[in-house]
């Protein structure tokens, strides 16, 4: 999640475990999260792929 808005909405962005070395792209590795992993060793975060979504559609 890339905020807490107030209402029903949440901004998102893309990670994907196609690791890409393209300008938008942000190396992420699980010592990166506090919590939890993802399953492949190297992923990356598409920040150029941000969406909305609605909590209760």
């Amino acid at each position: 999640m890339i905020a807490d808005l107030k209402g029903e909405d949440l901004i998102l962005c893309q990670i994907t475990s196609a690791v890409r070395n393209d300008e938008y792209a942000v190396p992420l590795t699980n010592p990166d999260f506090e919590e939890g992993s993802f399953p492949t060793e190297k992923s990356s975060i598409h920040t150029n792929k941000v969406f909305t979504a609605d909590l209760y559609c």
